[in-house]
């Protein structure tokens, strides 16, 4: 079943046409099920994604920080959700990730979070400095790891992709 797909997916990618069976696929149902942070593909048709939910999901997580202001994860998980669907990273996904940092800076995932937003962003030198932090602060943080995997192979470097797109599933792999 789909929903259950939603509540278990670490990527979801779209690829399909419109059709009255699949409008709307993306709604306010479909989002509560998602997990944090699934990686979200789409290059199907516009009508699959419910924008007024995806908004007023961006708002709660956002009115989250309100609520627990000097929480970081509540200001990371803002960030990924912003991460995940590629809205409003400048202005809301990377000072909500710069915010979670500040609030606990040990924290690899924190460094993580930010530098994954800077790639998406295509700030790659930020990007790196904030990745290559996450991973000197926990060598074991496989999405780091992947995630400066992906820089590399976005800037050209092969052989420095290669070595952390390895880690990544070395260490996906002992999880």
């Amino acid at each position: 079943e789909i929903p259950d797909l939603f509540a278990q997916a670490d990527v979801i990618s779209l690829h399909c046409n419109l059709h009255p069976g699949n409008l709307g696929l993306l709604n306010r149902d479909a989002f509560a099920r998602m997990r944090l942070k699934p990686l979200l593909i789409n290059v199907a048709r516009g009508g699959l994604i419910v924008e007024a939910d995806l908004i007023r999901a961006l708002q709660a997580f956002q009115f989250a920080t309100t609520l627990a202001p000097e929480d970081a994860a509540y200001w990371r998980a803002l960030a990924l959700f912003c991460g995940q669907f590629q809205i409003n990273l400048e202005d809301v996904g990377i000072p909500a990730a710069q915010q979670a940092v500040i609030l606990n800076e040990g924290d690899s995932a924190n460094l993580d979070a930010l530098g994954w937003l800077y790639f998406l962003a295509a700030r790659y030198a930020d990007s790196e400095k904030e990745l290559l932090n996450a991973v000197q602060q926990d060598s074991q943080n496989a999405a780091a790891h992947l995630h400066l995997g992906m820089l590399y192979v976005q800037t050209g470097e092969r052989e420095r992709a290669y070595d952390h797109l390895s880690t990544a599933r070395n260490l996906g792999d002992a999880q």
